[in-house]
């Protein structure tokens, strides 16, 4: 049996997914909290120092990539598409659909990685 080596997302990942997020698409942290989790302030308790359990984490990664889908093309702006958020959290809400919350944010990593 071979193992491999998993990279779990840590929370400055996430927050750092989301405020690039927010920066792209201009969305209030408030806003994107109560969209998102239904708690408007999300963001700062994330801040805080709250982290998020891998189900609630992979439902923020899938409230990103819903959005930017709904998004125009030219609505984009990240300097490197390949790094962008929008990216990484189709990945995992594509893996999360395929294999559920916990593979999803391994598998979203390893890609990052790549």
């Amino acid at each position: 049996m071979t193992y491999s080596v998993v990279m779990i997302m840590t929370d400055a990942d996430l927050l750092s997914r989301i405020d690039n997020f927010l920066e792209r698409t201009g969305m209030a942290p408030s806003r994107f909290g109560r969209e998102a989790m239904r708690e408007g302030q999300l963001i700062d308790s994330l801040r805080k120092g709250r982290s998020l359990s891998l189900a609630n984490a992979n439902r923020v990664l899938k409230f990103m990539a819903d959005h930017e889908a709904s998004l125009p093309d030219d609505a984009d702006t990240a300097a490197d598409p390949a790094a962008s958020c929008g990216e990484c959290a189709l990945i995992a809400a594509q893996e999360a659909r395929t294999h559920g919350p916990e593979s999803a944010i391994d598998d979203d990593m390893r890609e990052a990685r790549a």
